[in-house]
């Protein structure tokens, strides 16, 4: 599997009917910038991305895979809810 041809990177295995390309850049955002090329490779060699992406893995519970790496709670951000009493429920929901 050719990983660049004509001087473009190609990833052959991602299907653009599959995945689209906002999917893929947003992929590669999650790996913070300053990430070196060897913690990048420890990371891939791992597994775990392949066991994120196993078809049978189940994403329900974030905080014990955090606990799991050792990073503990996510950070929580100040936040506000607004109650419009005109609104339904379901209406404020949607």
């Amino acid at each position: 599997m050719p990983l660049e041809r004509d001087g473009e990177f190609i990833l052959e295995r991602f299907h653009l009917k599959t995945y689209t390309p906002d999917q893929l850049r947003k992929m590669m955002d999650v790996i913070p910038e300053g990430t070196s090329v060897d913690r990048f490779q420890a990371v891939l060699g791992s597994g775990l991305v392949a066991d994120i992406f196993h078809a049978d893995a189940q994403l329900a519970n974030r905080l014990a895979v955090r606990r799991a790496l050792s990073l503990g709670a996510l950070p929580s951000t100040p936040g506000s809810h607004i109650v419009d009493y005109d609104m339904t429920l379901e209406a404020m929901i949607a």
